[in-house]
């Protein structure tokens, strides 16, 4: 009986050496995260961001179509009756804004004067700024917004060289009159121009350097481009 009691003791003992213990708790192990989800092959990847597009830019205007598709800017190989109307509007549309000027104004303006200049040889220039400024106030053709270019046609290009046309066209008046006119017979003579100074606001490489009228037969012998 005593070597059963004896037994038990022990155990008691070796049991209590195993626990640590009554006065000390068991450390349970801390589980590692659960990762199963990153672990998920179906389980999508988080979507990038999506950009935003840049908006597309503004086309740019077309240009202004040029009097009768020609490009009046430079001198071409080929002088032609269509290129010579074309240069011929642009410069009598310099004319018409000095009147538009004048008809504001009731005088003639700095702008008009430049305009002019711009249109025309220095010798022609000056004498026509003259026979605007001798205008009565209201002597003034149209309204100012109702005034436009004359219109020319080519009858004939009679001659042409390097720097120089020489043409005979049908003016049409009516631009600045704003009636009907017969048109009227006229021997252009162009030229390069010899001021720079206002020539920004030709788009064309000539001036006017004569227009006349005169006896039809002896203008159509002159050759003052390659005479």
């Amino acid at each position: 009986m005593t070597r059963y009691v004896a037994l038990g003791a022990a155990l008691a003992l070796l049991l209590a050496a195993c626990n640590g213990g009554d006065d000390e708790q068991a450390i349970e192990p801390i589980p590692p995260p659960d990762t199963a989800e990153d672990d998920d092959p179906d389980e999508p990847d988080d979507p990038e961001p999506e950009l935003e597009e840049e908006p597309e830019p503004d086309p740019e205007p077309d240009p202004e179509p040029e009097p009768n598709g020609v490009d009046v800017t430079v001198i071409p190989d080929e002088i032609t009756p269509e290129y010579v109307e074309a240069v011929l509007f642009e410069l009598e549309t310099l004319f018409a804004e000095s009147f538009a000027e004048f008809g504001e104004a009731g005088e003639v303006t700095p702008r008009a004067a430049d305009v002019l200049d711009a249109a025309f040889s220095d010798e022609q220039a000056v004498a026509r700024i003259s026979a605007l400024a001798q205008r009565e106030d209201g002597d003034r053709f149209l309204g100012v917004d109702d005034i436009e270019p004359r219109g020319h046609s080519v009858v004939e290009l009679l001659d042409t060289a390097d720097g120089c046309v020489y043409a005979e066209t049908l003016i049409d008046p009516s631009g600045l009159t704003g009636q009907a006119e017969t048109e009227i017979t006229a021997f252009v003579l162009l030229r390069p121009p010899d001021n720079i100074r206002t020539q920004n606001l030709n788009p064309t490489p000539w001036v006017f350097w004569s227009i006349a009228g005169g006896d039809p037969e002896d203008s159509r012998e002159r050759q003052p481009c390659s005479g």
